[in-house]
């Protein structure tokens, strides 16, 4: 199971989550909150196969678009 949560402050969102990641019997941590920029960030639970495929996906579509603050 992943926790992450988003709690909003007068000066902005503090995200938070959990770091454990599980495949089978295997258990590791890692971070599961990215930034894409300074005033945004992503985050994935499941599949850890997926979530790095997602990570690559949105580095190759940043450096094609801008993804700038």
């Amino acid at each position: 199971m992943t926790l992450i949560l988003a709690i909003p402050t007068a000066q902005g969102i503090v995200l938070a989550s959990d770091t454990q990641y599980t495949s089978g019997e295997v258990r590791t941590t890692g971070p599961k909150i990215s930034p894409l920029n300074s005033q945004c960030a992503w985050a994935g639970a499941g599949e850890i196969a997926l979530i790095q495929r997602v990570q690559e996906a949105i580095e190759a579509a940043s450096a094609r678009h801008s993804l700038a603050d």
